[in-house]
């Protein structure tokens, strides 16, 4: 009788052993799960840096707003402005940034049938006015199509600081520009920071 008291209790014992075990990996498993892994860390200046658009003006509306919204997928929580010049200097702001947005988006609109040098000085005139505006000191130069010409003007006859820290072309038809424009890009040599993608 003692022998089987014994074993029983034993057994018990052994039993209670278990299920402690059992239940601690079980709590256990439920706080791994539970806490959630960090998948993306993403560490960025607060210096206000924009991202100026300088799209081709044959684009539709939609067309616009895809391509927009394509380059804001990473970053869609950065507004979008619409700066506007007419030809005779008057800019318009359309939409306001947030103190929060140091990589906002500004979609330039510059007037149509004008010279190429008159585009160059309107543009220079629109990030003056946006610098004073949105009070920022860089910015990156994006272009799509035709907008990439004059982008590539732009870059080759404008100071020091209104340069952009970053100039991407994209679909944009150097093959379709006059030689006096490629002679000036080439006279007045783009930093290495600046990208042409075509």
């Amino acid at each position: 009788m003692k022998a089987t008291t014994k074993q029983v209790l034993t057994g018990a014992a052994w039993l209670a052993i278990l299920l402690a075990m059992i239940g601690g990996i079980m709590l256990w498993q439920h706080q791994v799960h539970k806490a959630k892994p960090v998948t993306n860390v993403t560490v960025t200046s607060t210096e206000r840096i924009p991202m100026v658009l300088l799209l081709d003006n044959r684009l539709t509306h939609n067309q616009v707003q895809q391509l927009t919204t394509n380059i804001q997928n990473s970053s869609a929580t950065q507004t979008l402005v619409t700066a506007k010049i007419t030809a005779t200097g008057a800019v318009t702001f359309k939409g306001q940034l947030l103190n929060s947005d140091n990589r906002p988006y500004i979609q330039v609109q510059l007037p149509q049938n004008v010279s190429s040098t008159l585009q160059t000085q309107l543009l220079k005139q629109l990030l003056t006015t946006a610098q004073q505006q949105f009070k920022f000191r860089q910015f990156n130069l994006v272009s799509y199509g035709r907008g990439g010409i004059i982008a590539t003007n732009y870059v080759a006859h404008t100071t020091t600081s209104l340069s952009p820290q970053h100039l991407v072309l994209m679909a944009t038809p150097f093959n379709g520009i006059s030689r006096k424009i490629i002679v000036g890009a080439k006279r007045h040599q783009l930093p290495p920071s600046h990208k042409r993608l075509h």
